[in-house]
């Protein structure tokens, strides 16, 4: 692909938008944000259900908190591009997302709803604010005959993410879960569901939400690395740059 893309007169991906700090910081950050999406998405709704054990319902509202904060973090970003660089706005998201981060991290059978919707707030506000912050300093960056590539280019990263967050983490969520998969059984809705975790017997329900707690830990902990490298990135920026500099 890149030996094509280099050889052809106008590639869809120009290597071009490598050796700018400000697209590639940006593809890059896109790439671990669309990595942790997936992680929150589509794994904090089983540790919430299967581990803590609350319903449906609740685990919907906590996500939600999350939907909701990111618009917030957006426009949080917005003003605080106005005032301070690109590289300060990033850090600062990608600060509150570490906190997050190591909130989610902390989760056990015990937590109270609260803190969890509290980390699911911070993520979606750190998220939000890095989202925002690098699609506007990739379109201001960039020429205008590659604006446009610049940001299709951001959102596939994004994408791409997604699907790399989803196969890893259930990679990771398999391979935990190995000992207790060779009877072929669905154990993620027996464990979700109040009937299916009813019709166990204790001994083996607790076994297997302890090895549900072990596995989405180890998610959550990938998400605190993560959060890391993208506060790295950000102060990787250029210093002084931002949308009236």
């Amino acid at each position: 692909f890149v030996l094509y893309e280099r050889s052809v007169a106008e590639p869809i991906w120009p290597m071009s938008l490598w050796r700018d700090r400000v697209a590639s910081s940006g593809n890059i950050v896109s790439l671990a944000l669309g990595v942790t999406t997936m992680g929150i998405a589509a794994y904090l709704l089983v540790y919430i259900q299967g581990v803590i054990g609350a319903s449906a319902t609740v685990s919907g509202f906590i996500i939600m908190a999350m939907s909701a904060s990111g618009p917030v973090g957006a426009l949080t970003a917005g003003q605080f591009m106005l005032r301070v660089s690109y590289r300060a706005t990033a850090s600062a998201g990608a600060a509150i997302y570490i906190v997050g981060s190591i909130m989610m991290s902390l989760l056990d059978a015990q937590t109270g709803f609260a803190w969890v919707m509290a980390s699911c707030l911070l993520m979606g506000l750190g998220i939000g604010m890095n989202n925002n912050t690098y699609l506007v300093a990739v379109q201001s960056e960039s020429a205008w005959n590659q604006r446009g590539i610049a940001t299709s280019a951001l959102m596939f990263s994004r994408i791409l993410g997604q699907a790399m967050g989803a196969a890893a983490f259930g990679g990771v969520l398999n391979a935990s879960l190995s000992p207790f998969l060779a009877s072929g059984e669905d154990l993620a809705t027996k464990i979700m569901t109040p009937a299916g975790r009813a019709a166990l017997p204790p001994d083996s329900a607790a076994a297997i939400i302890s090895g549900f707690d072990h596995a989405l830990h180890v998610i959550f902990l990938i998400l605190v690395a993560l959060s890391i490298f993208v506060i790295t990135i950000g102060l990787m920026l250029p210093k002084g740059r931002g949308i009236r500099k």
